[in-house]
């Protein structure tokens, strides 16, 4: 069975593919759009006509016919010049002088087929257009001839038989339509109301979308009032700030401090050095005088080499009692807890030395300003007044959108109560749920 078929660059088909549907396969469309010449492109592929060089398109070189079956079979005709060739499944044949592979009519079955003299052809797959139907216009000797010779017969007839109880399907199918539908419209006479409906659900839509506009006004007339209510005490915080400093009157200004600090910092050394001093002479002066020594350099040297032999004899002496008590090396403790507060500290420490480079800034920086002109303030004081205004206007029309909203909302509360089933669906009105965000659902 075909089950593709691509023509290119034949007669009016620059590239058109065609896929055969199981059973019947109609083409249609008006005249000239190419329909005879996809059954002229068959009948090329199947019997070679030597004039197919005028089936090459107009300024083309070359044409081909390809067919595909369900077998997975693949057939190629090419017209190229006057060259003729075929490609079967992959395979290249050329040179045919007007025939045909030996194998196409065993892949394509579209073969015309002999009696049993050989002396006639019968064409059953093809007909020229406005042709009758095959063998109805032949002699009934040539029909019986065919019947008598064609191995196909007993096919056609079961074709025919196939057809008649398809035929009979269709019509018991379109009986079942034409009930379905009559059903359909009386199942449609029952939304007959629906415009009026409609036009009352658009008009609740209207009214929704201007009920949600004056909240989104009323909502933004609310951020407005919480702004100026943050305006207003920022002003308060000003003018306290302000009548505070109007009283205030410049502090002196301050000499520099450094010599006075450097000054400070060599007596407080002085001092020291003169304390460390008196310690000594203090000491000294109640010291016999120191007896002759002979041959004082040795016995330095000797009371040196001494004194270091007993530091290093009295460190390993100390060095051996900690280790006998020691029974085990100790656990290092967690670290991670000394670890934070060493960084906390040093934290600490930077943010003290930071206040103190600032406390310095401080106490360097020129005294504050005095204010002269409050006219900004006052202008400041003005517009929030007028904000206060267009808030008060603003809410007016809150109220009015508000009470709007209540008014809908009894009328639809009143058309559920006084239609209680929805005439789309069927299902139960719920005023809350027709009146929420979602509206009603149809079951």
């Amino acid at each position: 069975m075909i089950r593709k078929i691509v023509l290119e660059n034949f007669m009016s088909h620059k590239q058109s593919v065609i896929e055969p549907a199981d059973g019947l396969t109609v083409l249609t469309g008006p005249n000239n759009c190419g329909k005879s010449a996809v059954v002229v492109a068959l009948q090329t592929l199947c019997c070679n006509d030597r004039g197919s060089r005028a089936y090459v398109r107009h300024e083309e070189k070359e044409a081909r016919v390809r067919v595909e079956t369900s077998e997975g079979h693949r057939v190629e005709w090419i017209r190229k010049g006057e060259v003729v060739s075929y490609k079967v499944d992959g395979r290249e044949i050329n040179r045919l002088k007007g025939g045909v592979p030996e194998d196409l009519h065993e892949l394509l079955r579209l073969g015309k087929v002999e009696d049993a003299s050989r002396e006639s052809e019968f064409d059953i797959h093809f007909a020229e257009q406005k042709s009758p139907i095959f063998l109805l216009n032949e002699p009934g000797s040539r029909a019986a001839t065919f019947f008598a010779c064609a191995s196909d017969a007993g096919l056609l007839l079961r074709m025919q038989q196939i057809h008649k109880e398809r035929e009979r399907e269709v019509k018991g199918q379109e009986k079942m339509l034409q009930t379905q539908i009559a059903i359909s419209r009386r199942e449609a006479q029952r939304y007959d109301s629906l415009p009026s409906l409609q036009l009352l659900v658009k008009s609740a839509d209207h009214q929704y979308e201007n009920l949600f506009d004056g909240l989104s006004k009323a909502h933004r007339v609310s951020l407005a009032m919480l702004d100026l209510e943050r305006a207003e005490i920022r002003r308060r915080i000003h003018h306290g700030l302000c009548s505070a400093l109007m009283g205030l009157v410049n502090p002196p200004l301050l000499e520099p401090d450094i010599p006075l600090r450097e000054l400070c910092g060599a007596l407080k050394d002085r001092r020291q050095t003169a304390s460390i001093g008196q310690a000594r002479f203090s000491a000294l002066e109640k010291l016999d005088e120191s007896p002759a020594a002979d041959d004082a350099p040795y016995l330095k040297l000797l009371m040196s080499e001494l004194t270091a032999k007993r530091a290093v004899v009295s460190r390993h002496g100390g060095d051996i009692k900690a280790l006998e008590r020691v029974e085990r090396v100790p656990e290092l403790p967690d670290l991670q807890a000394l670890a934070r507060l060493c960084d906390a500290l040093a934290r600490t420490s930077r943010a003290g030395a930071g206040f103190v480079i600032k406390h310095r800034i401080a106490e360097r920086a020129l005294p504050p300003p005095t204010v002269s002109d409050v006219n900004e303030l006052l202008e400041t004081v003005q517009r929030i007044t007028e904000r206060q205004t267009g808030l008060q206007l603003q809410q007016k029309e809150t109220e009015r959108i508000q009470r709007d909203i209540t008014s809908v909302e009894q009328e639809m509360r009143a058309f559920v109560k006084k239609h209680p089933i929805c005439p789309l669906c069927g299902s139960k009105l719920d005023a809350s749920e027709v009146l929420g965000r979602g509206g009603h659902v149809h079951a």
